[in-house]
């Protein structure tokens, strides 16, 4: 009898460890999902608070991605995906960073205790990954393989609990990293 109780036991925790996995990863890419990006930006904003240490946000978005699967199809595309989730994933990091996909063609990284003279360095570990896939993309206006354009910002949180500013301010150095002419980083520290 104990052990057939151990042994539901241990089945009822590995169905909880599955139920947990499907909602917090996204099931085509295999990376963190917008719910779990979320949660865990709001729990490392507070960690960061209370240490004052700087938080870090690497936003990542594929350039010109519909005109990809405009041309190849949503199946292409899907593999698109992938491959830069891959390229992302393998990019060193440390045990407190995380990826996550944003959504549609966006990816997310947060990177805690990340002051500005990294982040720099990092958000373009991840641009180079994708572009050294060489995976090929005939029909960008910048290169004829998949790349990415990268916008970051760096925060000491503060104890408002709104992790948005930081979003914001990331987004907008994406907007700027596509304005001026995609394939590359920008990247700001805010309160500076």
């Amino acid at each position: 009898i104990l052990f057939a109780r151990v042994r539901i036991q241990m089945e009822l925790k590995k169905q909880r460890d599955y139920l947990e996995a499907l909602s917090t990863m996204d099931s085509l890419t295999g990376v963190y999902n917008r719910r779990w990006f979320d949660q865990s930006l709001d729990r490392e904003w507070r960690r960061c608070g209370r240490a004052k240490t700087p938080l870090s946000l690497v936003m990542i978005d594929i350039d010109f991605f519909k005109a990809y699967n405009d041309a190849h199809g949503h199946l292409a595309g899907d593999d698109c995906l992938k491959m830069v989730a891959r390229q992302l994933l393998g990019v060193p990091r440390r045990g407190g960073d995380t990826l996550s996909r944003f959504g549609g063609e966006e990816f997310v990284a947060i990177l805690p205790d990340t002051p500005y003279q990294f982040l720099n360095f990092m958000a373009d570990k991840f641009r180079q990954s994708v572009e050294e896939a060489a995976f090929a993309h005939g029909h960008s206006a910048v290169s004829d393989v998949v790349t990415v354009s990268v916008g970051a910002a760096v925060v000491i949180p503060d104890s408002s609990g709104d992790f948005q500013v930081l979003i914001e301010k990331a987004d907008e150095m994406l907007y700027r990293a596509k304005n001026e002419g995609r394939n590359r980083v920008c990247a700001t520290e805010i309160g500076s």
